[in-house]
């Protein structure tokens, strides 16, 4: 059987296209999981989970700043519930790591 006639789609018995079908699942170099996930990540259930993840990752990051905001400048971050310290007032950043690892 030609490449052509694979294309097309394949042999004319069903047996042997199922069986064909098989064989090229298992040496296929593609990974076909992560097509289907990759085209499930693109649908509109993905969309609004994606929307509410960046909801409670607002919410965090705001209560954070809230709950750090205590005359200290800080960073409002956009994507993380990270955010940067200015501790220059305290001294480096370095000494200031190494005064709170030093409380244990």
């Amino acid at each position: 059987m030609s490449m052509t006639g694979w294309r097309s789609g394949g042999f004319s018995d069903e047996c042997c296209n199922s069986c064909a079908h098989l064989l090229h699942g298992y040496v296929d170099l593609r990974c076909n999981i992560s097509q289907k996930a990759a085209l499930a990540a693109w649908s509109d259930e993905a969309a609004e989970a994606r929307s509410q993840i960046r909801s409670t990752f607002q919410k965090r990051r705001d209560h954070l700043l809230h709950c750090c905001a205590c005359g200290t400048a800080l960073h409002q971050p956009e994507a993380l519930s990270i955010t940067m310290v200015d501790v220059s007032r305290y001294g480096s950043s370095v000494e200031v790591a190494e005064a709170i690892w030093s409380l244990g």
